[in-house]
């Protein structure tokens, strides 16, 4: 057994054996483990960086994507709600348009009915040797065709000008339906005037003209007033074929609701 003399001696040549070791061999100092150690290394960084990066991009691309999403979204609903109201505007347009070609085509008939009747008063049937009752009630219908001729011619010439008027509203920018209209109008007026000029050349004390004359009287004023009823309708539906351009084609629409002018419309 040591004495303590002995055990001291040896616990002094441990601790000097240990130090001696730690001077040949000295300890590797333990690498940090701190966030701001490991933004020293290269790798990290790079790390960080893209990681950042690739954040923000896709956060700025769903934010673009969204925002042309909901501006996408909000002109179609414009453009919808526009093009609803424009096609409701045009439909009450073609309506009215289709009234005034309903009375204009009215009037006109009015007036060829009217002429043949007055010019047919100079027929032989009305100029018999009426008795009693007949002979009233024959003055009656005569001067009702009259007071019909003069009705309807009155009208024609206060009405006429108005039609042109509207015309050319409901059709703006169509010159050949404006010279047509003025055709039509001029013939309705002559055919009025060749039937008038009829009846007053042949007066009821004069012996009735022959049928076939009564017919060919007028036939010239008649068939001019047909080829310009017909070129009439033409322009019209010419008209109404303009104004339908550009409405099959959402492009044009578009073009035609923000008011900007698009190379394929007339």
């Amino acid at each position: 057994m040591l004495s303590e003399r002995d055990e001291r001696m040896l616990q002094y040549l441990a601790l000097v054996a240990e130090i001696l070791q730690r001077q040949v061999n000295p300890p590797q100092p333990q690498k940090e483990k701190t966030f701001r150690a490991a933004l020293r290394e290269p790798s990290v960084v790079a790390t960080l960086i893209t990681v950042l990066i690739g954040g923000i991009a896709a956060t700025l691309i769903t934010g673009i994507i969204q925002w042309r999403a909901g501006v996408r979204e909000f002109e179609q609903t414009w453009l919808k709600s526009r093009g609803d109201q424009a096609l409701i505007s045009y439909k009450e347009y073609l309506d009215q348009e289709q009234a005034l070609m309903r009375r204009t085509y009215s009037l006109i008939g009015g007036c060829i009915s009217a002429s043949d009747r007055l010019a047919g008063l100079t027929k032989s049937s009305w100029r018999e040797q009426f008795v009693g009752p007949e002979l009233i009630a024959v003055r009656t219908q005569m001067r009702a065709i009259r007071d019909n001729y003069n009705q309807t011619n009155a009208k024609w010439r206060s009405e006429g000008e108005e039609l042109g008027l509207l015309m050319e509203y409901y059709h703006p920018g169509q010159p050949k339906l404006k010279d047509s209209w003025g055709n039509v109008r001029g013939a309705v007026t002559s055919y009025l005037d060749c039937a008038e000029k009829w009846y007053s050349t042949n007066p009821p004390t004069k012996p009735a003209p022959a049928d076939e004359d009564i017919t060919r009287a007028c036939k010239p004023n008649y068939d001019s007033l047909t080829k310009t009823l017909n070129d009439l309708t033409s322009n019209l539906e010419s008209a109404r074929r303009y104004a339908w351009t550009g409405w099959e084609s959402p492009h044009e629409i578009r073009a035609l609701i923000q008011g900007t002018k698009s190379a394929s419309l007339p």
